[in-house]
């Protein structure tokens, strides 16, 4: 399985997905803060813009709390071109046959599952972080970070949430050969966690409660209140892996 893990890092590399990736997640990292920085410009040109038709525009007041909540609603944006860029991880090897020769050279079917995973949760970890990091050090250099309590756990649930979208991309993939079967499978669950936040004896279970991280930042509510949703989130993780490590083994290359 190291072999293939190899190999998974290499394909990453030379088909450009890794660059590609990189790249989307510094342009979200820079974006944060930069728009944050921007605001009061924006305002003042806006402000000025309307002025000539008698409405008036508030001065507005930024810090570091602006630009993490931009991090936190880019989010959802990184996630999706994050998933759409993974979607085919699977179906690729389908369509190309390139798993026939690893697997009757004697590696199970679920241990390649269980490889892509890896590095899938690897990519998603390094690229996340490199955001996070990034947003960090421009926010540092602009405000005071000081004044984002909860940083830390806040940053965390977002980041388990990514990789419970990591996670469904291979339980779909053993379940469909196309790669949108793969994405309407994986969007499709993440919508529906969306719908039953409307239920309210449901809200603290779900998982998209983790990216709520401004409620943490601005102490709306505390990382205790997150742990069912956390609680889920693992099972669900744990629940999908070990699905499709299952389902994998028994598909027909």
């Amino acid at each position: 399985m190291n072999a293939f893990i190899k190999k998974e890092f290499l394909e990453w590399l030379r088909t450009g997905r890794m660059m590609i990736l990189g790249s989307i997640f510094i342009l979200f990292g820079i974006m944060a803060p930069a728009f944050a920085k921007l605001t009061p410009w924006l305002m003042e040109v806006m402000a000025q813009q309307l002025e000539k038709t008698g409405l008036t525009v508030s001065a507005v007041n930024v810090d570091a709390l602006t630009s993490w909540e931009q991090f936190f609603k880019n989010l959802p944006l990184v996630l999706v071109a994050y998933t759409l860029l993974c979607g085919g991880i699977f179906t690729d090897e389908y369509r190309r046959g390139t798993l026939i020769p690893v697997v009757t050279r004697g590696l199970p079917q679920r241990r390649a599952a269980i490889a892509k995973f890896r590095v899938m949760a690897l990519m998603w970890t390094g690229g996340y972080f490199l955001c996070f990091g990034i947003t960090y050090v421009y926010t540092a250099a602009f405000w005071d970070n000081s004044a984002a309590t909860n940083l830390m756990p806040a940053v965390l649930c977002a980041w388990l949430f990514g990789i419970l979208v990591t996670a469904l991309i291979p339980f779909f993939s053993a379940l469909s050969s196309s790669s949108s079967g793969v994405l309407l499978g994986t969007g499709g669950s993440v919508a529906v966690m969306y719908f039953l936040s409307i239920l309210p004896q449901l809200t603290k279970y779900l998982p998209t409660r983790l990216l709520s991280g401004m409620r943490l930042l601005t102490r709306e509510s505390t990382l205790r209140s997150l742990y069912p949703a956390i609680t889920v989130s693992l099972v669900l993780v744990a629940a999908c892996v070990t699905l499709s490590s299952l389902l994998f083994h028994r598909r027909q290359m």
